[in-house]
Order: C-alpha cells, then sequence, then structure tokens
C-alpha cells in the first residue's frame, strides 16, 4: 500500500518546534491526588541511577557549595573581593547561592504564592494552559520525544517572565490567579537585573569590561527571562524516581527560587552534593551559552532534583535567555594560541529549540557544538571582533 500524505511522519526543519499534547490525567499531581499508591512504570528509574545508589552518605566539609554575600559588591574598598568569590565558584563549582541580593523579600514571596495558587487550581483549569509546542511554554512537563523515555516526577508552568519580544513570539496568558501576570511581570524585571549584575561581575573577574558578556549576547534589551514554575508533588516510593533527572541548562544563567524543601543536587567531582534552602536566597548556575562564550572557563554542570515523600517541594526556575538571533560563539578574549575556540558558532534560537526536544538524561547537548583541538595541522580560533559568530582554522608552528 502506499504510504499517504497524513501517515508520513512530519518533516521537520532544524530549529523548528514540534507539536506537543498534554494528558492532564497522566500529570504528577493528578495521579497523587487520586491516592496512588505505587508509582508507575514510566517513572521507574533504573537501580543503578537511583538516588540511594548514588548518593554518597557522607559528603567532606569541603564539598558545600559557595554562599556570596552580595551586599558589599558596590562597596570601594570590598567589591572585587565578592567578584572574585562569584568567578571562583563559576570556575569551580559552576554553581553558587546569593543572599542580601536586593531582591525584595515580598516579591519573592509573592512570586511562590503564584506558584502554590496555580497548583491549588482545579485540573479543568490548569489544562486551559496545556502546552501546545516543544517550546515549554505552557502546562506540562518537559516532553518526552523518544519511546520509553523515563519520565520526571515534576508538573510545570513555562511562560516569559521579562521580554516582550519573547511573549509576543510565545504567549501565555494567566488569568487565574488574578494577581500572576502583574506579579511575575515584576518578578521576571528583578531577575533580569539580577542576571545582569553577575554577568557584569564574570566579566570584571575575567578581566574585562563590565558590560562584555552582556555584549556578547546581542541587543540587552531584547534578552528575556523564561520562568518555570514546577511543583514536585509528594511520592510514595521516592527513592524509585527522579523529581528531574540529571542535566545541564542551556540557558546564559539559570536563578533558582526555592521553597525552603531541599531536593536540588549538583555533581561535583563526581559526588552529588545537596544544595541547602536557605530562606530568601537564589540559587545561580553557569548555563551552556556562558561555557561557550567563556570557552569552558565558567562550567555549565550537571544536576538533578530528587523526589521526596513529605508535603511536597516547589521551586521557581528562572533562565535568563539571550536574544533569539543571537550567534553564540566562544569569545576572542577568551580564546588564546594554547586554549583556541573550543566551540562552533550557533544560533541561540536553534540552539534552545533543538535542546528542548533532547530528553533529559542523555548526552550533553553542548558537546555537538564542539570542534576539534586540530584538524589537518590546523587549529581553530575565533576570527577578529568585528566577525562574531565566524570560526576562521589559523596554521599554528609547533
Amino acid at each position: 500500500m502506499t504510504e499517504t500524505s497524513a501517515s508520513r511522519a512530519p518533516v521537520t526543519r532544524k530549529g523548528s518546534e514540534l507539536p506537543v499534547s498534554v494528558d492532564t490525567t497522566k500529570m504528577v499531581q493528578f495521579l497523587v491526588e487520586k491516592g496512588l499508591t505505587e508509582v508507575p512504570p514510566e517513572f521507574l528509574l533504573p537501580k543503578n541511577l537511583r538516588p540511594s545508589s548514588t548518593r554518597m552518605k557522607n559528603i567532606p566539609r569541603t564539598f558545600q557549595i559557595p554562599v556570596i554575600d552580595m551586599a558589599k559588591l558596590n562597596h570601594p574598598d570590598f567589591g572585587e573581593n565578592v567578584v572574585r568569590e562569584i568567578g571562583r565558584a563559576c570556575e569551580e563549582w559552576g554553581f553558587f547561592q546569593v543572599i542580601n541580593h536586593g531582591f525584595s523579600a515580598e516579591l519573592m514571596q509573592g512570586a511562590m504564592q503564584m506558584c502554590g495558587e496555580f497548583f491549588a487550581l482545579p485540573m479543568e483549569e490548569k489544562k486551559l494552559y496545556s502546552m501546545k509546542t516543544s517550546s515549554g511554554i505552557g502546562y506540562g512537563r518537559r516532553m518526552a520525544v523518544k519511546e520509553g523515555v523515563r519520565v520526571d516526577w515534576v508538573d510545570r508552568l513555562g511562560f516569559w517572565s521579562a521580554s516582550e519580544e519573547h511573549r509576543k513570539r510565545q504567549p501565555l496568558d494567566v488569568i487565574c490567579p488574578a494577581a500572576f501576570n502583574a506579579t511575575m511581570s515584576q518578578y521576571g524585571d528583578e531577575i533580569l537585573k539580577l542576571a545582569h549584575v553577575i554577568l557584569s561581575a564574570l566579566s570584571r573577574h575575567a578581566g574585562l569590561d563590565g558590560n562584555y558578556l552582556l555584549d556578547r549576547l546581542g541587543e540587552t534589551n531584547t534578552a528575556g527571562v523564561r520562568t518555570g514554575m514546577n511543583y514536585y508533588p509528594p511520592c510514595p516510593q521516592p527513592d524509585l524516581v527522579m523529581g528531574i533527572g540529571q542535566h545541564a541548562d542551556g540557558s546564559v544563567l539559570t536563578i533558582v527560587q526555592q521553597d525552603g524543601t531541599p531536593g536540588l543536587e549538583v555533581l561535583k567531582d563526581g559526588l552529588w552534593v545537596p544544595i541547602p534552602a536557605i530562606p530568601e536566597a537564589f540559587v545561580i548556575n553557569v548555563g551552556d551559552q556562558i561555557q561557550m562564550i567563556s570557552n569552558e572557563r565558567y562550567k555549565s554542570v550537571v544536576h538533578r532534583v530528587v523526589a521526596g515523600n513529605g508535603s511536597g517541594r516547589k521551586s521557581i526556575s528562572n533562565f535568563f535567555l539571550p536574544n533569539w538571533e543571537t550567534v553564540v560563539s566562544p569569545a576572542p578574549r577568551f580564546c588564546t594560541r594554547s586554549n583556541p575556540a573550543r566551540y562552533q558558532p550557533v544560533k541561540f534560537s536553534e540552539y534552545i529549540t533543538e535542546f528542548m526536544k533532547v530528553p533529559l538524561g542523555e548526552e550533553r547537548f553542548v558537546d555537538l557544538f564542539k570542534v576539534p583541538a586540530r584538524n589537518e595541522g590546523n587549529q581553530y580560533l575565533i576570527s577578529a571582533e568585528g566577525t562574531k559568530g565566524k570560526i576562521c582554522p589559523q596554521r599554528f608552528s609547533d
């Protein structure tokens, strides 16, 4: 029988989103509220990947992610100390927490309240915001694009909290809770400011102008924050599942607000290190875009979220993302003769669209863009500042 156009698999262009359909009867919160007592097979982890099999019981005291007090960042005598702390944390851990960051405690509480109120809505209301594509915008979970891929123990609402350009491209108008849009728009604007502060500190740490990294991201007024509200319902068998499987972020920076319940862990020297839930702190981690721009000076590292059986856990993940048309590549100031460019240029829109289709826990997506250090006697260097996004092979004599 001849294959018809209706039965043929759709042709997907690189950089295009995939359509998705959310089955609300399979959302974790729905299953738990129906009285689930055993974890369904699609959530089950292989024995060798379960938290009890991969977590070290006694983490060395030296294995504590840095907690950085931002209060003195602008102090004429102590500011450079804070800059060094931020830079060192990004080099050695890729993760750190910030306190006294200037972010309103009331706004943080208001955002977490919006998160709680949204997930408390009846399913009939939540499903009005269901994800339509693999972009991650809407209510649902990161899509599984392969048959048999394990499902994470989390429900999510994704939306743009900052950037009119991104909101127009991927709109989501949440009308309930009533204060949602206003609260989260204000929250997103403040997250954007905090991201700029951290990037400025990283630029200074590298001995560059404070705007250097921001300038590499294209038009800063069209950068944005994509926010994910996460709800990890209590699990009857928490060691059999993962809240979010191990992965690294495709963002520039990720800024996370926790609700006071631990669960986030970072992989450091082969050990899974728990990140404490410090009140009114933000957890910040380097994303793939900074790893590429800094030519691996600052690391985007693997992390995960474990499930629990208490009252559940909520968090708000904020992904600082550049202009859609930005071409990301190792910046010339991070490339030298002995450390040539390690990544190919890639348009951000293509990177993040493809990133969202890859199941978590598989190979590092950023590795797909690496270039060989040598190629028939050539080494790769990014060309001059005026030709952003181009890689030039340059012959060296050994």
